[in-house]
């Protein structure tokens, strides 16, 4: 492939998608019309990919003057590529994702690293990895200068814990709506060299929230903290102190919450009861804890009273626990789905029947893979039964209401 001096080998291409081995053709695709660029790499890259994937990078600026849209898929990018970057000032959108699996020496440890990135005025949606590296670097302190981010609406990270809160600690998000905080491996107790404390989980949240009280827009509507990947080994967390989600009663607007382990170590009813009450706003909702706590039916029954606009929810609960149908109000909620995670259930029927009572519209029930899966299927199985049958009824009503019963008269 080639092209004439200074004439681009695609002079109106705007979208660029490619998965890299070598890297040596890329100074060819440098096009003014550029508008998105999607850059990852092949599972074993030879030597020369990393330097004119750089030097690609580094053109950007002068070659794609209006690019808006950069992803990077890579396992290590240099600190003067990142400079590079913060001159595309036409930039919305920046993804740069180090697999974990390639995290070495080049691969950014310090959380300062992402305040380079608020340079870059009319950036909206930002994804990023940092690197844990062998040994994990703990930052006892936040960077020296705190950044802001001026226009950014979506911030997604991924790091070990360690970095999030220094990270978060530096950075004022201001017109923040979304925030998605993806934690990695190792977990303090996986590296500390003396016991982890007894709270870790609660008081890594209680920190968070208030870096989030302090820092991000009170205004957001999805907050996400979750772990990477499943979480092994949780030492036990002596005693009953847990996180309080009414902390988060200053994010009244609210639509979207997750929150997994190791942050909760179990529920209570009296937990949803603060939760629904701190944000009444919610659309999803998915806690995700290590153990199964007392919630139980009553938590369904409180959602139902407290969340009206919740659609998606993901919770463990009793549900072998059933009141009397007596005390179950009859509702119009309209919860769509509902992922029973690690539940314990004893009758489908009882459960259907029940659950109906206050979720009439429930369409799904995740997953089927669980070791009690056959009887969530048939929980499904029954709700969609009784949603026919109404609707059904209805129908049956209607006719019989437009038809006249005039009387048949012999003659």
């Amino acid at each position: 492939m080639r092209s004439r001096p200074n004439v681009p080998l695609f002079p109106y291409l705007q979208d660029l998608c490619a998965n890299l081995e070598s890297g040596t053709a890329l100074m060819l695709l440098h096009t003014p019309s550029l508008r998105r660029i999607h850059l990852g790499l092949q599972k074993f890259p030879n030597d020369r990919c990393f330097p004119a994937i750089w030097n690609f990078v580094d053109e950007l600026p002068e070659s794609v003057p209006q690019l808006e849209r950069l992803d990077l898929g890579l396992f290590s990018l240099p600190e003067h590529t990142h400079y590079s970057i913060c001159r595309c000032q036409n930039l919305r959108y920046l993804q740069i994702f180090y697999e974990p699996y390639g995290l070495d020496a080049g691969t950014p440890t310090d959380p300062s690293a992402l305040g380079v990135f608020s340079e870059l005025e009319h950036l909206n949606h930002l994804y990023f990895s940092l690197g844990s590296a062998t040994s994990p670097v703990v930052h006892k302190h936040s960077p020296s200068r705190a950044f802001g981010f001026l226009s950014l609406t979506k911030l997604s990270v991924t790091a070990v814990w360690s970095q999030v809160v220094p990270l978060l600690s530096a950075a004022l998000f201001g017109k923040l709506a979304s925030l998605v905080i993806a934690v990695r491996e190792p977990y303090p107790w996986q590296t500390s060299p003396d016991p982890p404390p007894e709270h870790w989980g609660t008081d890594a949240w209680t920190t968070f929230v208030e870096i989030v009280r302090s820092n991000i827009n009170h205004a957001i509507e999805e907050l996400i903290v979750k772990p990477v990947t499943w979480v092994r080994e949780v030492p036990e967390q002596a005693g009953v102190r847990r996180p309080n989600l009414g902390d988060l009663s200053f994010l009244s607007k609210l639509t979207k919450l997750r929150i997994g382990c190791p942050f909760l170590r179990k529920l209570s009813n009296e937990d949803m009861i603060c939760l629904s009450a701190a944000c009444p706003r919610l659309q999803y909702l998915d806690l995700r804890t290590q153990a199964l706590g007392s919630v139980d039916f009553r938590a369904l029954m409180i959602i139902a009273d407290a969340l009206p606009d919740l659609r998606y929810l993901a919770l463990s609960i009793h549900a072998e626990t059933i009141p009397q149908h007596s005390e179950i109000p009859v509702k119009s909620h309209r919860l769509e789905v509902f992922h029973p995670l690690a539940s314990l259930i004893e009758h489908a029927s009882n459960f259907a029947h029940s659950s109906d009572r206050i979720f009439p519209r429930i369409s799904t029930i995740l997953p089927w893979h669980t070791i009690a899966g056959d009887k969530w299927r048939q929980v499904e199985i029954l709700l969609r039964n009784f949603q026919v049958a109404r609707r059904d009824e209805v129908l049956r009503m209607q006719h019989s209401n437009a038809d006249p019963s005039g009387v048949i008269v012999a003659g």
